[in-house]
């Protein structure tokens, strides 16, 4: 039976970040030889508006984990988050753990920096909690990397008139 959790890619994401209006990703894609090759990008072009949903739904979770650090006095922000990933015998791949680097600023306007441990998607609870934003993080960084902007989106509007 086929794992319906697994992505079919060839681009394994281990790092994404968005601060400020920048965005950077590290990642590894197979080359035509088959051979994994390591990536890095950091562009302040806009992505798709889904990539920033996306990116807040992930956020949410860091909000949910942290409920007394995320009040109406003070806001936790997701500054990165890692991914580890594990190869299925399928060829597709399927996130296994996740760990979020935030921030956190106060009221008193105070700062601090904050990476929560690895979080085992595998333990109980986890996977449906926390899965499907991570999947659809994934999803949407691999179209940023494959090109898929915001500018593009405009042309795709104009032509449907």
């Amino acid at each position: 039976m086929e794992n319906n959790r697994a992505l079919a890619t060839n681009i394994v994401i281990s790092e994404i970040k968005i601060v400020d209006e920048y965005i950077t990703v590290k990642y590894n894609k197979l080359n035509l030889a088959g051979v994994r090759e390591v990536h890095s990008l950091k562009t302040n072009e806009t992505a798709k508006g889904s990539l920033y949903n996306a990116w807040r739904d992930v956020n949410d979770i860091l909000a949910n984990c942290y409920p007394e650090l995320n009040t109406e006095e003070n806001r936790i922000f997701i500054r990165k988050v890692f991914l580890k990933n594990r190869m299925l015998v399928s060829e597709k791949m399927e996130i296994a753990e996740f760990k979020i680097e935030c921030e956190y600023i106060s009221s008193t306007s105070d700062e601090m920096k904050l990476i929560t441990e690895w979080i085992d998607l595998n333990k109980d609870g986890y996977r449906m909690a926390y899965e499907l934003p991570l999947i659809n993080l994934f999803i949407e960084t691999c179209d940023f990397i494959k090109g898929k902007r915001a500018q593009q989106e405009l042309f795709e509007e104009n032509n449907d008139d």
